[in-house]
């Protein structure tokens, strides 16, 4: 879950649990991210997102986009 934004590189991030292990990262720590051409994309899960909301999200190179509290699954 993303708790602060610091600019438009870098956010913070608790990790909630573990899909696998990842080295120096465990539930319940902080983790601070470090965009570097960053892509992000959008999985509906079968809901209706509208495309401009969408494309907005997905069009994004740095934390505009970003919301603390977001939370979202890496698979």
């Amino acid at each position: 879950m993303i708790f602060k934004i610091d600019d438009a590189t870098h956010f913070q991030m608790v990790v909630l649990d573990e899909l696998r292990s990842v080295n120096n990262v465990s539930v319940g720590n902080p983790v601070v991210v470090t965009l570097s051409s960053p892509t992000f994309r959008v999985h509906t899960d079968g809901l209706n997102v509208p495309s401009g909301l969408q494309g907005a999200f997905e069009g994004a190179t740095d934390t505009s986009q970003l919301l603390t509290g977001r939370q979202w699954k890496y698979g």
